[in-house]
């Protein structure tokens, strides 16, 4: 006999993964639309736009807001940290694909841009694959280009070149 029960659970289960799905779709737009408009703010500022540069800066925050909502919505539905490791790995592989194949078909700035996409996006990867095998550590960000480094921060950027106290510590 029948009681309903599994139906009900799997309509609740595609409903708990369909909101996750959007709520993970508004933290990517809202990102999105914040970068936009820190970029339109400092355009403004340039143009010595002061009023349209306030509204870009205050809609950078409000979109903010939103981003942390809905990453604070996210974080009940996320995997162990195992599957989070392994989710990450998958994301990076695509956004590899993408950059390689923006470094394939682009020139100029851009195509320098996907160099250093690529190559951060390896460093990432590589780190994602031995974080289990090494004891926690400090991590060190290039502000430039978003290297990772582990325990210490180079001389030098390997992919930017930029100097050392251009690197943000991630203690």
């Amino acid at each position: 006999m029948d009681d309903g029960l599994t139906g009900r659970e799997d309509s609740v289960r595609a409903d708990q993964e369909k909101s996750r799905e959007y709520l993970a779709r508004a933290l990517v737009l809202e990102s999105v639309q914040a970068a936009r408009n820190e970029i339109a703010a400092l355009k403004a500022h340039a143009e010595g736009r002061n009023a349209e540069e306030k509204l870009f800066r205050a809609m950078e925050q409000a979109q903010r807001v939103h981003w942390n909502k809905a990453l604070m919505l996210l974080r009940g539905r996320t995997g162990s940290t195992d599957e989070n490791l392994e989710q990450t790995l998958a994301s990076l592989q695509q956004s590899l694909s993408s950059y390689m194949a923006m470094l394939e078909n682009t020139d100029g700035p851009a195509r320098g841009m996907a160099d250093q996409l690529v190559r951060t996006t390896r460093n990432h990867m590589v780190l994602v694959r031995q974080v289990a095998s090494r004891p926690p550590g400090t991590y060190h960000v290039c502000g430039i280009c978003g290297f990772i480094a582990y325990d210490q921060a180079p001389e030098r950027c390997p992919v930017c070149r930029a100097l050392q106290e251009k690197f943000a510590v991630v203690d």
